[in-house]
């Protein structure tokens, strides 16, 4: 087999290293090979445990030491390997590391009699001490070498939450102040190990908001929307600087307009919401303005189709157009070069423009919607084609080229 006679200086930390390779045994004391040797024959009795610290087979020869960090290998190591990791200890297991024991458990020198396992970092083949004291100085689990500790960090975190707090591994929920220890995996592969000294705060706070809206709202958290038109107390609650609660009383003020506009027999046009700013549209002519027209009533000086813009508490909304008919003395004599012919109609509307006038024609709905789009003509006889109409009361305008209007109420069967 193979020797090695005076490697080992008593009182000090030395790396032993044996490795067999095709029947070949090689051994090395910190990194140098020390002895050689043929080694065909292995005597350890198949099933055996492995033993660390004694003989196999036998049970008899013990050794009188300290032993850390022992590593089984299924390869055989080379010396650039050997020496790569012997004074570390390893946190990223390398190919061919089929058993590792740090021999990190237990408390230097102190009592440990419950503390009997050393764990296998590699697989399920835990260690288990036999026949020692595991108090004191000796027999027991002590100081070990003064290797590096491959890569791993320390670090200490101050935190102040509210009613809990779930450690940076997620392995644990803390509910109480006080100084906590966690472990995560570092930019090495190694652990790092955290001290945790924790304050739960559990200090809500409360606001109010005042709240006016035109329609539906979203509260600050997000989590609903009001699409409502009462005006009332809601509550909500989201996160303050401390991660507790911060509820929210919000006083929302809803406005709702009414868009209604009521007509009495002077074709006076009236909005039915009160109490607000007005600006009467002409609904014919693109909605535009009519920048004298700023009352909740508006008088129509000829015929046509009107809305109003109306405007409360920051608010905006437009009433539905309202179609005007018969006003201005001008209307009449105007109208006087028209007639309408087949009125009721099912298929099809004639207007006949006795003095060939140019005019553009429009048919519009009872609420200012535009039915069959402006034409151009100063035909004798003018054909409305209302076949896709549905049945029902619709206005048609007729528009001259100085500005005179003349309106028709058509029916549709």
């Amino acid at each position: 087999m193979a020797t090695a006679n005076s490697v080992i200086t008593a009182g000090q930390w030395t790396h032993v290293a044996f490795v067999l390779d095709n029947g070949t045994g090689y051994i090395y004391a910190n990194g140098i090979q020390v002895g050689t040797g043929n080694l065909s024959t292995v005597n350890t009795p198949s099933g055996t445990n492995v033993r660390i610290g004694e003989r196999v087979p036998g049970g008899s020869i013990r050794f009188q030491g300290i032993i850390d960090e022992v590593r089984i290998w299924n390869i055989a190591l080379d010396t650039f390997q050997i020496r790569a990791n012997m004074n570390k200890e390893l946190c990223i297991i390398p190919t061919g590391l089929a058993a590792y024991y740090k021999f990190n458990e237990g408390t230097a020198n102190g009592t440990n009699t419950s503390v009997t396992m050393t764990a296998d970092e590699i697989g399920m083949a835990q260690g288990t001490l036999t026949g020692f004291a595991l108090t004191g100085t000796t027999s027991n689990w002590v100081p070990g070498a003064p290797i590096s500790t491959g890569g791993n960090t320390f670090d200490t975190l101050t935190v102040t939450d509210c009613k809990s707090y779930l450690s940076p591994s997620g392995k644990y929920t803390y509910t109480a102040s006080g100084s906590y220890m966690d472990t995560i995996t570092n930019v090495f592969g190694c652990d790092s190990i955290m001290t945790i000294n924790l304050t739960l705060a559990n200090n809500p706070s409360f606001a109010n908001l005042t709240i006016d809206t035109c329609g539906a709202y979203t509260v600050p958290s997000g989590k609903k929307t009001f699409n409502t038109t009462t005006s009332q107390t809601y509550l909500d609650t989201i996160p303050n600087s401390q991660n507790c609660d911060s509820i929210i009383a919000i006083n929302l003020t809803v406005t709702v307009i009414s868009t209604g506009v009521n007509t009495s027999g002077n074709n006076r046009l009236t909005a039915t919401e009160a109490g607000a700013r007005y600006q009467w549209l002409d609904c014919n002519n693109g909605f535009a303005i009519l920048p004298n027209d700023t009352l909740r009533f508006l008088d129509p000086a000829v015929s046509g189709s009107y809305a109003a813009q109306i405007i409360k508490n920051g608010c905006i909304d437009t009433t539905a157009c309202v179609a005007v008919v018969g006003v201005g003395l001008e209307e009449a004599t105007f109208k006087a070069n028209f007639y309408i012919s087949n009125n009721p109609a099912k298929d099809n509307f004639r207007l006949y423009n006795n003095n060939k006038m140019p005019v553009t024609t429009t048919i519009v709905s009872l609420n200012g919607t535009i039915v069959k789009a402006p034409q151009y003509s100063n035909a004798a006889i003018i054909n409305f084609d209302v076949t896709q109409l549905s049945t029902g009361i619709y206005i048609l305008n007729v528009l001259g080229e100085d500005g005179s209007m003349a309106n028709y109420k058509l029916i549709k069967k």
